[in-house]
């Protein structure tokens, strides 16, 4: 399970809650695979849910970022398509082995939202500091 520390704040109130809830719902499915039997229809409405909070909150993100001529929003928007289109792909692959995709998809999201926080999105909110606003 991750747990919220303050080193991954980006500064900006509205941006750490959207954070804090995406880690919310990767911990969710975290619980669901230590259960057995897995209840593959929670885990995978939550993986949906991951997916549509996530568009929602990169579509808020990139939003300031054009607001505020932040200079690398093309390359994190790139970013934003290419983690939306593997959690898409663990998606499609979960109903046929949900253990195994389980496997590869939890450490895959940890570590790329603990990266792309403490490293992309710390970028953005260093750039516009006072200015940011959703």
């Amino acid at each position: 399970m991750w747990e919220w520390d303050k080193k991954f704040s980006v500064g900006v109130d509205a941006i750490d809650k959207q954070h804090l809830q995406l880690v919310n719902l990767i911990n969710k499915i975290e619980e669901l695979k230590n259960k057995e039997p897995i209840d593959v229809k929670k885990v995978s409405m939550i993986i949906q849910e991951l997916i549509v909070y996530t568009q929602s909150h990169f579509t808020q993100e990139e939003e300031v970022m054009r607001r505020h001529a932040f200079v690398g929003i093309e390359r994190h928007k790139k970013l934003h398509q290419t983690f939306i289109e593997k959690v898409k792909l663990f998606e499609e692959k979960f109903e046929k082995g949900p253990q195994q995709v389980l496997d590869i998809m939890l450490p895959f999201l940890t570590k790329w939202l603990q990266h792309h926080i403490m490293v992309e999105d710390k970028k953005y909110s260093i750039n516009v500091g006072e200015k940011f606003k959703l």
